[in-house]
């Protein structure tokens, strides 16, 4: 197996300890969502020994870029600091922040605030902070190892994000089909480009087709072309989608939408690449690599088979809520490319409602509402966020895969999931057997019988303690790090972690 690379954007947090607790896996982060210079926006600071303050000159964020590190730096920033402190010594894991005194108001999700205890759970969802009128922080949890990426068109600095741009340029290399999941507005079709521009088919056609769209009697035509008289109204010859994607990649959006009856002969064309029009006597070959997304739970009314095929990698898109800290970035691309306001002009006040907002329709709904407000303040008026979200359309309240951000993933055959399946929900779980489980919808003793039958998860009695050190000593004192690099659940690492350890001290 290609070795994964690091799922997480670079920051500058120290890398935490060995000792298998689950609070070193990662410390508190603030990442700016908003700021009157629009370069600091995306920019990261982290704690150091347990503690940050955050005021006008201090701390240094470093830019999202990497380029270089700067202060907040406005006068409207108090110089006496916000302070935030970790305490990881308690059964609970839990942060506290308190204000300065000064007149600069602080808000922690929209309340005014002096002093705040947050708990794990808080920063997991990621908790919006207003410094005064102009800036707009997210506290959220942090982890190493760090590693920044660059895919065009995915936009963020979050580690669920970062983790996404590692899949495709993972799987673009090759010609594996590609199964996209995630709620509406999540940006599946970007991922897709994305995919086709990073392979080696990325001077032929990428051709897109959705699934919803097609009708039972002319799906297969559409799909595979026809010849001249082959049905009632088929005055001319048409190719089909697959011999205009020949050489190239087509891609299915929402899949599950896929008329049944079209199902087994896309299995075929998959398979073999052999493609009959409606009405032809022979087959044709076409090369066409298969890229398929979908919102929907595949895994009854589906043609199984076909379902399988298409796994042949499975990236599943974080719904925004999962990555808050991103929301700043994108609020700022879509001021740059759909509005007439600049940044460093749009009301940060706006910028923290919406960030703290769940936004069931993800960054598409994120780009409606920024251009809606930028609409009603070039009219004098003020943003009515609120009742806006009240009119989400119903479709939108509730994630269709039905394991939206802090929702149990449905419940599935454990016989239904692939190799390939457990090991991307492995990797997007760091390596945890537990969030893992809780992800695929099964028991954790199904994941352990699939890890167990695994070709692809490594068993960590089958790992040497030489090579356990030996990858120690290449990514530092992080567990995950090394669950990452040896491809093996984290949970087992510790343990024998503890156990070298031990040992060590022993002699």
């Amino acid at each position: 197996m290609a070795k994964r690379e690091d799922h997480a954007a670079e920051d500058t947090i120290s890398g935490p300890g060995l000792d298998g607790s689950q609070a070193e896996d990662w410390l508190p982060g603030v990442t700016v969502l908003w700021h009157a210079d629009p370069e600091l926006i995306g920019a990261r600071a982290g704690l150091v020994d347990e503690r940050l303050e955050v005021g006008r000159l201090e701390p240094l964020f470093r830019l999202a870029s990497g380029s270089e590190s700067r202060p907040l730096g406005l006068s409207t920033v108090s110089r006496k600091p916000l302070t935030i402190e970790w305490d990881a010594g308690s059964a609970e894991v839990s942060v506290t922040l308190t204000a300065p005194r000064s007149r600069m108001k602080v808000a922690i999700d929209g309340e005014p605030t002096t002093v705040a205890r947050l708990a794990e759970p808080d920063l997991r969802r990621g908790v919006v902070i207003s410094l005064g009128s102009h800036v707009v922080l997210c506290l959220h949890r942090c982890f190493r190892p760090v590693k920044a990426r660059s895919v065009a068109g995915l936009l963020g600095v979050s580690r669920c994000i970062d983790a996404v741009r590692a899949q495709i340029l993972q799987v673009a290399r090759t010609d594996l089909p590609v199964l996209i999941l995630g709620a509406s507005g999540t940006g599946k079709e970007l991922v897709a480009q994305a995919i086709h521009a990073g392979g080696r088919r990325a001077e032929g056609p990428l051709v897109s087709i959705n699934s919803a769209g097609l009708s039972e009697g002319l799906a297969a035509a559409e799909l595979f072309g026809a010849l001249k008289g082959a049905y009632t109204g088929a005055t001319d010859a048409r190719p089909g989608l697959l011999v205009e994607a020949d050489r190239g990649t087509l891609f299915l959006d929402e899949i599950g939408d896929m008329p049944a009856g079209v199902q087994p002969l896309l299995l075929r064309a998959l398979e073999t690449g052999a493609v009959r029009a409606v009405g032809a006597s022979r087959d044709r070959h076409v090369d066409v690599r298969f890229i398929a997304a979908t919102d929907r739970d595949l895994a009854s009314g589906f043609n199984q088979p076909l379902l399988r095929r298409l796994e042949g990698f499975v990236i599943r898109m974080p719904e925004l809520a999962e990555r808050r800290e991103d929301v700043g970035l994108l609020i700022r691309h879509f001021l740059e490319s759909r509005t007439s306001t600049s940044a460093d002009r749009f009301p940060a006040w706006i910028v923290a409602h919406l960030a703290r907002s769940d936004l069931p329709g993800n960054v598409r709904q994120l780009a409606q509402l920024v251009v809606r407000a930028e609409l009603e303040l070039a009219a004098g008026a003020t943003p009515d966020i609120d009742a806006w979200l009240a009119y989400a359309p119903a479709e939108e309240q509730s994630s269709p895969e039905g394991h939206g951000a802090g929702e149990p993933a449905k419940k599935v055959k454990p016989s239904t999931i692939t190799d390939a399946a457990l090991v991307a929900a492995l990797e997007r779980a760091d390596w945890c057997v537990k969030h893992a489980a809780s992800d695929l919808g099964i028991s954790r003793p199904s994941i352990y019988n699939l890890i167990a039958r695994s070709e692809r998860v490594r068993n960590i009695h089958a790992i040497s303690r030489t090579e356990i050190l030996a990858a120690m000593d290449r990514v530092g004192m992080d567990p995950l790090a090394c669950a990452n690099e040896l491809q093996t659940p984290l949970e087992g690492l510790r343990r024998r972690i503890r156990s070298i350890r031990a040992e060590e001290n022993e002699q």
